[in-house]
């Protein structure tokens, strides 16, 4: 299994976040005095981050944009409470993942046929391609996204906060609010079983 290889796939689907602590500081002290073009000078800086993060965990468009909403519309009725031992960002990024989290146990039970190609908005379709056959990056990009629906969701949050955003293991650790070698042997252990779903798939990368 060449979980490397998976690994740069992963790397390649989305660049990593990169934000300014001084200048977040600068709009979140004017938001906690309820200043609105404040608050949406950070809405319009993470928007697009907070909701990639939605959809690599619920896998749905329409939800994502929804569950997107609402986040912001918890960080600003909470900007008050936080109390900037980490950046804004990881603040905002663990009301996220655990607002999806919540969303995604109480939808638990429906099963659904969710497209994962926003861009064209059809359904993946799993098909079988000979050993010889060569596999574009787009293809190996659509087929990890089809095996990541299949993961539970802390395994599915924790690639996504390293392979997808760019986090090291300490800010993974300290969104999560799991000790570091908790998210190291977890994401092994998920990156191995999204390599085992990949492999029984008899795709090659």
């Amino acid at each position: 299994m060449e979980l490397f290889r998976y690994k740069n796939c992963l790397r390649d689907c989305e660049h990593p976040v990169v934000h300014n602590e001084d200048e977040d500081y600068k709009f979140v002290k004017k938001s906690k005095k309820y200043d609105e073009k404040a608050f949406e000078f950070l809405v319009k800086k993470y928007q697009q981050k907070i909701f990639n993060v939605c959809y690599r965990m619920l896998l749905s468009e329409q939800k994502s944009k929804d569950a997107s909403q609402e986040i912001f519309i918890k960080a600003y009725i909470k900007i008050k409470k936080f109390k900037g031992k980490s950046t804004f960002y990881t603040w905002l990024y663990r009301i996220t993942k655990n607002h999806c989290l919540n969303l995604i146990k109480k939808n638990k039970k429906r099963k659904e046929d969710i497209s994962l190609d926003t861009d064209q908005g059809k359904k993946l379709q799993n098909k079988e391609l000979k050993p010889d056959e060569l596999i574009d990056r787009k293809q190996v990009r659509k087929l990890i996204e089809e095996k990541m629906k299949e993961l539970d969701p802390k395994c599915r949050v924790v690639i996504i906060l390293i392979h997808y955003q760019g986090c090291t293991h300490e800010e993974a650790a300290e969104i999560l609010g799991w000790p570091i070698g908790t998210v190291k042997v977890r994401l092994y252990r998920c990156l191995k079983i999204l390599g085992i779903k990949l492999n029984k798939a008899k795709y090659r990368l």
